[in-house]
């Protein structure tokens, strides 16, 4: 039960990592020792934290997404592999009617 909300967080907290607006917030957060130098210790704790936290949990979203992708891969690779299928057996019956067809006009 707790593994789908898990993955839902995982992946939500990726998506989520991976904008433009986070990069400008960390931006932002990286450079607030320059405006508050005095809180500096702080600041790194926070940041400290942020990655110890954000590692981890990157890496599931990853792993999740990953799995995703590899899916669609495999439905994909499958259906083409029916189509082939389909392609060579049109083939074939296309040869053998040619076939026929020239025996007969002979």
């Amino acid at each position: 039960m707790s593994r789908p909300f898990n993955e839902r967080v995982a992946v939500a907290a990726t998506r989520g990592f991976g904008t433009m607006w986070a990069c400008y917030a960390l931006t932002a957060f990286s450079l607030l020792p320059l405006a508050f130098p005095d809180q500096q210790a702080q600041l790194l704790y926070w940041s400290n934290c942020v990655q110890l936290v954000a590692l981890p949990l990157l890496m599931v979203g990853q792993q999740v997404l990953g799995r995703a992708a590899e899916r669609r891969a495999t439905e994909t690779h499958d259906a083409v592999l029916a189509e082939l299928a389909l392609l060579r057996e049109a083939h074939d019956q296309i040869a053998q009617l040619t076939t026929t067809t020239s025996k007969e006009g002979a």
